[in-house]
């Protein structure tokens, strides 16, 4: 309610206090790299691992992740022994199942077959991470850090391990982790500038949060869930007219969203508001 008398009535102040507490800023899903499955140079093994491997890989591809798991574990037993890129392509499959805890274990088996591969801990990392193990994902992003990874690599890692401290609450923490990863890529990266959107919306830093998502917008046109936290930063700064323009642009891009109806329905009420 604002002092320029623009009233709402108190059915629809609950449902915007509803909508807000229901309501989340978005994050981007982080899908793993789709290059990895079936396409690691395998390390000298027998011609009959290799053609599991790469049957294994073709199965991973047509999203059989189940045939393409026995196949791998069919390999091992065939190999009679641990194999770096059996392990890894299998935990990319459990990935993709959605099976983050299997996945885990797999990378983990092969991270110590090879401790000192950057890959195995950042894929670990990945899987930590949708487990909502952040804690873990934490550590296996700093010790890929630790390896000297090329720049590019350096920022996404530096964007995931602040998506992880931000899990754990340590919000100035991850934003100074958006800033190396924005740095690193000289600015350009959407990713990390809706991230760091975020984290300065816990500070009620509205005017600074506005200004990162309008960037990711700027460099990336059809990210939906950037401009939904635009549109829920303009709210808290009563901006309404402009907030109602986001969402609707959210909506054009993910015209299946969850919670949709709810959506349509705060939409209406703020078009009410000036």
């Amino acid at each position: 309610m604002n002092m320029a008398g623009h009233l709402v009535s108190m059915l629809q102040v609950i449902f915007m206090l509803t909508f807000f507490t229901e309501s989340r800023l978005l994050e981007r899903s982080y899908p793993q790299d789709k290059s990895r499955p079936g396409t690691i140079r395998p390390e000298e093994v027998e011609g009959k691992v290799l053609d599991r491997i790469e049957r294994a890989g073709k199965l991973v591809q047509a999203r059989l992740y189940d045939e393409a798991i026995a196949e791998y574990k069919a390999a091992l037993v065939v190999a009679g022994r641990p194999v770096f890129t059996i392990f890894m392509n299998m935990g990319y499959a459990y990935y993709e199942k959605g099976d983050y805890g299997e996945a885990a274990d797999s990378y983990k088996q092969a991270v110590a077959i090879k401790p000192d591969e950057w890959s195995a801990h950042y894929s670990l990392a990945e899987s930590l991470f949708a487990a909502g193990e952040y804690g873990e994902a934490e550590t296996e992003y700093r010790r890929v850090l630790a390896m000297g990874v090329d720049t590019f690599t350096s920022a996404r890692t530096n964007n995931y391990l602040g998506l992880s401290l931000y899990k754990q609450n340590r919000i100035e923490e991850a934003i100074a982790r958006y800033s190396i990863a924005l740095e690193r890529r000289n600015g350009q990266y959407s990713e990390a500038h809706n991230n760091m959107g975020i984290a300065l919306m816990e500070r009620k830093d509205y005017k600074a949060a506005e200004r990162e998502f309008r960037l990711a917008i700027e460099q990336e046109r059809t990210f939906a869930e950037a401009h939904f936290n635009l549109a829920t930063s303009f709210e808290h700064q009563q901006r309404f007219r402009e907030a109602v323009e986001e969402y609707e642009a959210y909506l054009k891009l993910n015209p299946d969203a969850e919670g949709i109806e709810k959506l349509r329905a705060h939409i209406e009420l703020l078009k009410g508001r000036k």
